[in-house]
């Protein structure tokens, strides 16, 4: 590792778990003392040495970083607000946390039957729309009425 004033460190270790996984960095007190970019590097004045941190995955979060500015991401992001609300209702509604049954063939029937009625749910509130806009308020009350049940 090189400082901005051109100094390398000799002194390299993992991090500790509190720091997170990585390498620390120092650099020799010596070096700091007479540094003209001191003030630069070091936040407080009564610091000795310089000390960097560098992730393992530093790359990784740098690509997803750059991948979250992208017209792709955001088309993405927009999908999940109402992937994240099915997955609420089925949650919250349907206690999809909690299996009726036992065994693993019978929780994944449970499952795909709870899947299974909440597209239903959501096919019929569509058609419904989709009526209303044609026939208006009040016929569209009629049909979604008898549609639901």
């Amino acid at each position: 590792m090189t400082c901005p004033a051109g100094h390398t460190s000799q002194d390299r270790r993992r991090a500790h778990r509190q720091q997170g996984s990585g390498r620390v960095f120092r650099f020799a007190a010596s070096a700091c003392a007479a540094c003209p970019l001191r003030a630069q590097c070091l936040a407080k004045p009564n610091t000795k040495s310089r000390q960097v941190i560098k992730n393992d995955y530093e790359a990784e979060y740098r690509a997803a970083k750059a991948k979250a500015h992208t017209p792709q991401y955001a088309e993405v992001r927009r999908e999940h607000a109402g992937i994240e609300r099915k997955l609420s209702e089925l949650v919250g509604r349907h206690d999809m946390r909690h299996a009726r049954y036992r065994g693993h063939r019978a929780v994944l029937r449970q499952g795909w039957l709870t899947a299974l009625v909440v597209n239903l749910k959501r096919i019929v509130r569509l058609l419904c729309d989709r009526v209303a806009q044609v026939l208006g308020p009040p016929g569209a009350q009629t049909v979604c009425a008898a549609l639901v049940g």
